[in-house]
This record gives structure tokens, sequence and C-alpha cells, in this order.
């Protein structure tokens, strides 16, 4: 929940580019621990330590009760740039221990004032780095998009990934979030998160809330979860997410 913050004004000509990339939503996707809706805010100075993870129920015994979580530290060293190391996801079943998938390092770029634009524009950058046999690093670029006013606050990231070390001419991975709350207070907003995965089909969607305390000087606590529902049955039936955080 972030504040209004400025940005340069040389990153502004590039919001033109972001509905063009919409547009390219009809790829495949790779579903992972993508249950996170990024703003594209950032406030110079700012440091920020999450955990975030998700439990989901699902048609097949084997999947059932397994989930994932896993730590990330943020700092802001630029009224435009915040910067981000995620550890993990730590991917865990019923029958298995806990299992690290590697590291990703984010990287938000706000690229306007807040206000500029009907919708406040950013881009994301990550590169993630696998931990597993077999699977391989990848690159992702997501334009982010916001519309925050006193009433409501909506966010949508649409997700570009292409997987390293194979043919950069073959399509890319895409994935796509959307969340809107309704500001009933600072502490409390409830409304809803979806989620759309091409590939497997595990779209989503269901109620969702977020809030924030302030709790001592410059300090806050944000938080926000989910309870998504599939749209199609027989993979994930169920997905309770939980994001928390402190900044300072």
């Amino acid at each position: 929940m972030s504040k209004n913050r400025s940005s340069p004004h040389a990153f502004s000509s590039l919001t033109l580019a972001i509905p063009a990339l919409m547009m390219l939503c009809a790829v495949d996707a790779k579903a992972e621990d993508d249950y996170v809706i990024y703003s594209p805010m950032v406030t110079q100075g700012e440091t920020e330590v999450e955990l975030r993870g998700y439990q989901m129920s699902a048609g097949n015994p084997a999947l059932d009760r397994s989930g994932s979580f896993g730590v990330a530290a943020a700092y802001s060293p630029t009224s435009w740039w915040k910067s981000e190391l995620y550890t993990g996801p730590f991917d865990y079943s019923p029958t298995l221990d806990p299992v690290r998938r590697g590291y990703e390092w984010e990287n938000i770029f706000q690229l306007a004032d807040h206000g500029e634009f009907w919708a406040d524009p950013g881009l994301l950058v990550s590169y993630v780095q696998s931990n597993l046999p077999g699977v391989p690093n990848a690159m992702e670029i997501t334009p982010l998009l916001e519309r925050n006013t006193e009433e409501y606050v909506q966010r949508l990231n649409v997700v570009f990934q292409k997987l390293l070390g194979v043919s950069w001419m073959g399509r890319f991975n895409t994935r796509t979030s959307y969340m809107a709350d309704y500001k009933l207070s600072e502490e409390f907003a409830p409304g809803i998160e979806a989620y759309y995965f091409p590939t497997d089909n595990t779209h989503q969607v269901g109620p969702g809330f977020s809030g924030e305390w302030s709790y001592a000087a410059h300090r806050t606590l944000e938080y926000s979860g989910a309870l998504l529902y599939g749209i199609y049955q027989g993979y994930v039936a169920r997905s309770l997410v939980f994001r928390v955080s402190t900044v300072f």
C-alpha cells in the first residue's frame, strides 16, 4: 500500500508500450509461486521484509495440502527503483520435506508520478535462479498498473517469462494477476483477487483482503491474503494465500 512517490519523467514515455504488451496474454504460462500482485509505487529509503506463501486443496491426493512459502528483503535506493531478493519458494507436501526451489532478484521501476496517468505504471524486471535439477533459470518482465484512490485500489500484473538456456525464438510464458480492494479503512480493505495461468488451467478467483498498521515511528505492518477457488475442477480446488511484511 504505497503512497505518492516521485519518479523520473524520462520513464513516462515507456508507459505507452504497456497497453500493447497487455494484448499478448494469449501465450502459455507456468504457475509457480505467483500468488503476489505488485504495486508500481516506490518510496526512497524504504526497507521491507516480507513472508508470503500459500497452501492448496487439490483433487489429486498427491497435491492435497501441499504449498509453498518464502522470505524476501527489499530496499529502495531511489524514488523510482526498488530492489528485492526473494529466497525460495520452499515447496512442501504432507509426504515430503520442504525443498528450496531457488531464489529471485526483483527490481521494480516506477515509470511516472502518482496521478500523472489514469493508472500508475511501473515495470518489474526479475532474474529467477533455479535450484532444481533440470529446471532452467529464467528472466521475467512484468508491466505493472495500479489505480489507487481514496476509496479503492486496483492492480494488474502481466508476467512475460523467458527460460534461459533454451531457444530464444520460442514464445514467452505468461501469467496474469489482478486485485481490487475497497478501503473500508487503512487497517482493512476487502476485495477480490484473480489469477490466470493459461498452460495448466489453474485459473483461480476468490475473496481477498489487505490492510496496514503503523505500530511505531516510521514502521508499518502490511498484510494481505485471499481464498482462491479453481475455475476448472480436478487440479486445484482451493488455495489459501497469505502475505505479511514490515516496512521501515
